[in-house]
């Protein structure tokens, strides 16, 4: 069964996608999350977006998505202990440590393999099954057939992103921040934005079937590409579970609704 889940910066951001048939809703705090920059939810936002979405059977996950340092550790366990106290449904992480010290902490808060990991193959995804993971996101540069493939051979819950935003040329490696004038950190600046606005052009697709690049000769590759209608046709028919994409203000998921209706109905995952 397919899992619709989009993102939230905000408690009307949560709402709007309660309202536009969102199965679930992932969202970040103020601590722990790549996207620092942008709105989040503080605590009692958080205790909110969840009461609210389970009323509707709506589940919520929450990011802890960064690396953390030593100096860290205790504020971690605290936040994870939180979260398990407001009742989220998982958290997705990147950091193999931040799992450890959930699976110490909060032991039966689930467990979803971020992106950030770039899981591309199946052994990546065994190896998280085996350290207690339920789900993975896959790397945004996968194609159907490498997608399908994967799921074939798991049993672990496997999310796509089915219309991916406009980062980096190679998805979900946020240090490239710190390169791009940013942070230290691994947080998001949304590179995409930044790159379209120094007018820089872009092609999606395999690099065989790219059209021929402007005369000015910029023509990068977008991994994640346009994914909207042919992951969403997968996705929605119950192959895999998909990830609206990242929005800065609040959407409408009704246009992935109206292909789930032509294809089979959107199904909770769980």
């Amino acid at each position: 069964m397919a899992e619709l889940l989009a993102p939230a910066g905000s408690l009307a951001h949560v709402r709007a996608a309660i309202d536009a048939g969102a199965d679930a809703v992932y969202l970040g705090g103020r601590a722990f999350s790549a996207r620092k920059f942008a709105h989040n939810l503080d605590n009692e936002e958080i205790r909110t977006a969840v009461e609210t979405a389970h009323l509707f059977g709506v589940r919520i996950y929450t990011t802890v998505n960064i690396v953390v340092a030593d100096a860290e550790m205790a504020e971690l366990r605290d936040y994870l202990r939180f979260l398990d106290e407001a009742k989220v449904d998982g958290i997705i992480v990147q950091d193999l440590a931040v799992a450890k010290i959930a699976h110490e902490t909060v032991s039966d808060l689930p467990l979803h393999g971020s992106t950030q990991m770039t899981v591309a193959d199946i052994e990546g995804v065994r190896f998280l099954e085996r350290l207690g993971f339920t789900q993975v996101v896959l790397a945004r540069e996968l194609s159907l057939a490498e997608i399908a493939a994967i799921c074939a051979q798991t049993e672990l819950a496997v999310e796509v992103f089915i219309h991916g935003a406009s980062c980096m040329s190679y998805s979900g490696q946020c240090l490239m921040s710190s390169f791009m004038g940013g942070p230290p950190r691994q947080y998001c600046l949304y590179l995409g934005l930044v790159d379209a606005l120094v007018g820089r052009q872009y092609a999606a697709g395999e690099r065989s079937q790219r059209s021929a690049p402007p005369d000015d000769g910029r023509n990068d590759g977008l991994s994640p590409g346009c994914l909207c209608t042919a992951l969403c046709r997968e996705a929605l028919s119950g192959r895999f579970g998909a990830t609206v994409a990242e929005r800065q203000e609040p959407f409408s998921c009704r246009a992935f609704q109206s292909c789930a209706l032509k294809g089979g109905a959107v199904m909770p995952s769980g």
